[in-house]
């Protein structure tokens, strides 16, 4: 068999950078019971009247447009959240002019982007031409400007968290809606990383909580909402919007459903399931509402838009996923003009298409009221593994596992598509398949996606000798050559500029990949392009905000020392950590802010950690600094452990999750013994993945498995008896689920 002896040699790498994304998903209700009967739908002309837009940073260009608002003057303001700007427009498409806000932020958090506004969301309008804008990823707040895009006060970006992110109140976690009632004195903000929304009115004597720089005030009113699934209960809020009524309506991204309260929060009504027929939402994005009291609800991973009436009775469909005429690539903003002509952000074809319900208007004629693809219906029955009597005291079995990863490999292929238009190899989460703010980013070529997978092919290819699993590592190993940029450092988008933010994680993981397939398959350019990626890494400072990202530069770093030999490798990376680490550090070992206090964060840190005190020669100067932060953190990720076997998100003191539990930091436990010979307590990781197994709404099974696969094998007495008895497992399991669907 094919199978390397060195104790390190099938578990270099393995343990991917899977954790700083996995927490990112949303549990859905999958009730994808298929009723015989069908709503009556309003038979209804749809025709596309104009589109423009394309992909770039030019004036009348985008990426990723978002919000829409049009102004009482007709004009339009679209959102271009990749560019941080919003652009403003006549009703037939023409740039009029650029909008970034000057924003004079004095509070307690000042970044780079404090100032300006960073991949903003949600955009509205009163009647008064006051706009308010979601400023959401980076900075968490919203901001007031006039139309000539003076600021004129903004509300949260101060909160507890590492970039002013937090959830006590007024404050933000990624804020994506804003709507304004049409008397401007209502405000309703969905603060979707806290899963609740925000009213706040004007006028009313309670403490201000806004940075005021004018007369104008606006007062906490209301909170509503936590995480869950029942009335008046949220999973990723989105959209917002008033009606006339001043009532309030939510797109319940996650639940896939819309929600309607009073202005005072009272829950009225909801309407909307997960599925793909009308009326049904696979995560409904914003909201827009006629004169004729039509609403519109852009649903985002069907591509398509629904029109209901206001108490949430489908009226019609259109749209398909796209990329001609009238066809949608996740659609995102929504706004009616007032013929009740209605403007819809085509995101990820970076374009603004408009759309006319009257039989008469002239226009390419668009078919109505069609189902999703077939697809969604596969993402909706994707199966799960069932085992009995796992226990914490019991592992499982190279049989179980077979299953397991049969499983995971099918569901690979049924929601991450192994293809990019004219290239091999590349997988990418479909976007549909991620919460707000998250969803924005990842239509595009996720080379994370892709490295993450490779470490798990060649594992499969070793333990099973299947020439299918290497040429599938091997075609993602070079996938991510023809993609690297000229100085080496990955991004999120192929012309961003490089951040620490982005490309110290999407770097780093890359490189974990090429230091695993040159490891494996000896082939000098994957040597070189780990090259230019650890060259990179050399030249940049130490992030002092966010430590996990310097953690992620750790393994190409240590991985190309190895290789190389040259010393200034495994120096930047011992400096990165020295630097970042013991200054925001308390004598817990834990991070300080609440950010990377977060448990998968700290997992994050402590991974990197031991990938570098398993290279360092042990005479090294730094040596015993890193093993003693190595232990420090290590140890209280141990407690962070509970009697359930899984990991408590979000400690005191730390950024609030949408998961009370999760179950990746075990792999820390494997990997400190695996790497660096530490004793490891077996029942702790048994108890983890007992609970991975009872609890199948999580979804980091997909990361844990597959690094637990490389610990079983490593730790099995008989090697050989384990890789027959898996891989006969594997085997059989993909030929039973070869019969559900495409399979590779």
């Amino acid at each position: 068999m094919k199978i390397v002896n060195e104790k390190t040699d099938i578990f270099f790498i393995f343990f991917m950078s899977f954790t700083a994304f996995f927490i990112l998903f949303t549990s859905c209700e999958k009730d994808v019971s298929q009723e015989n009967n069908m709503p009556e739908l309003r038979d209804v002309s749809v025709k596309m009247m104009k589109q423009w837009g394309s992909r770039g940073e030019g004036d009348g260009q985008f990426i990723i447009p978002n919000g829409l608002a049009i102004l009482r003057n007709g004009l339009v303001l679209v959102v271009d959240c990749r560019n941080d700007r919003i652009q403003k427009f006549d009703r037939t498409g023409e740039f009029i002019e650029i909008i970034k806000p000057s924003i004079n932020y004095t509070g307690a958090k000042p970044d780079e982007f404090k100032d300006k506004l960073r991949w903003p969301e949600g955009i509205c309008s009163d009647s008064n031409g006051m706009i308010w804008v979601a400023d959401t990823i980076r900075n968490h707040r919203a901001v007031q400007i006039n139309a000539k895009g003076n600021v004129i006060q903004y509300i949260g970006g101060d909160g507890n968290s590492t970039h002013g992110s937090g959830e006590d109140l007024g404050s933000f976690l990624w804020p994506h809606g804003v709507a304004i009632s049409g008397e401007g004195n209502l405000l309703v903000v969905s603060d979707t990383g806290n899963n609740r929304i925000q009213i706040f009115r004007t006028g009313h004597p309670d403490t201000p909580i806004s940075h005021t720089l004018d007369k104008s005030r606006f007062y906490l009113m209301q909170v509503i909402g936590e995480y869950g699934k029942g009335p008046g209960q949220f999973s990723s809020p989105a959209g917002v919007l008033f009606d006339r009524e001043n009532q309030i309506y939510v797109a319940d991204y996650g639940n896939n459903r819309v929600q309607i309260f009073s202005e005072d929060g009272q829950f009225l009504h909801e309407f909307g399931k997960i599925g793909g027929r009308a009326g049904e939402f696979y995560h409904p994005y914003e909201l827009s509402l006629s004169k004729e009291g039509l609403l519109a609800v852009s649903d985002f991973g069907n591509s398509r838009i629904q029109v209901f009436d206001k108490d949430g009775d489908i009226q019609f469909t259109f749209g398909k996923f796209g990329e001609g005429p009238g066809e949608l690539k996740g659609p995102t903003g929504l706004a009616f003009d007032k013929d009740d002509n209605l403007f819809v952000a085509d995101a990820f074809n970076h374009r603004i298409q408009v759309f006319s319900f009257d039989a008469h208007a002239e226009g390419v004629s668009i078919p109505a009221n069609k189902e999703s693809e077939e697809s969604l219906k596969r993402r909706l029955n994707l199966p799960t593994p069932e085992f009995s009597d796992i226990g914490k005291h019991r592992s499982l079995s190279p049989a179980e596992l077979g299953q397991w990863i049969a499983i995971d490999v099918y569901n690979d292929y049924n929601v991450y598509f192994p293809r990019k238009e004219g290239k091999a190899g590349y997988w990418g989460r479909g976007y549909y398949d991620w919460f707000p703010p998250f969803n924005t980013w990842s239509y595009h070529p996720l080379y994370r996606e892709t490295a993450s997978r490779i470490g798990a092919y060649i594992a499969l290819y070793e333990i099973t000798e299947e020439q299918e699993y290497q040429k599938l590592a091997i075609r993602g190993l070079n996938y991510l050559v023809s993609e690297q940029p000229e100085d080496g450092a990955y991004r999120w988008w192929a012309s961003e500029k490089p951040s620490s933010e982005a490309s110290f994680y999407v770097s780093g993981v890359v490189g974990e990949a090429f230091a695993l397939g040159f490891k494996h398959f000896q082939d000098k350019k994957y040597l070189d392009a780990l090259r230019r990626i650890s060259d990179w890494a050399c030249a940049q400072s130490t992030d002092l905000t966010n430590t996990n990202y310097n953690s992620f530069l750790n393994h190409p770093l240590a991985l190309y020392y190895t290789i190389s030999g040259e010393r200034k490798y495994l120096d930047k990376a011992v400096k990165f950590n020295l630097e970042s680490i013991p200054i925001n550090m308390d004598e817990s070992g834990a991070m300080k802010d609440a950010h990377n206090r977060k448990t998968v964060y700290h997992y994050i840190i402590v991974r990197g950690l031991i990938r570098l005190l398993s290279v360092m020669p042990p005479d090294h100067k730094d040596y015993i600094k890193i093993e003693s932060l190595t232990r420090k953190m290590l140890k209280n990720l141990d407690g962070r452990q509970r009697k359930n076997g899984a990991f408590v998100s979000s400690p005191i003191g730390a950024e609030p999750s949408k998961n009370p539990f999760i179950v990746a930091p075990v792999l820390a436990y494997c990997m400190a013994e695996t790497l660096l010979g530490w004793e490891t307590d077996e029942e702790k990781i048994d108890s983890a993945i007992s609970y991975l197994v009872t609890d199948t709404s999580h979804h980091d099974d997909k990361f844990v498995m597959r690094d637990y696969l490389i610990y079983r094998y490593q730790k099995a007495r008989d090697r050989d008896t384990f890789c027959r008895e898996f891989s006969k497992s594997l085997k059989s399991w993909r030929k039973k689920l070869e019969k559900t669907g495409p399979f590779p």
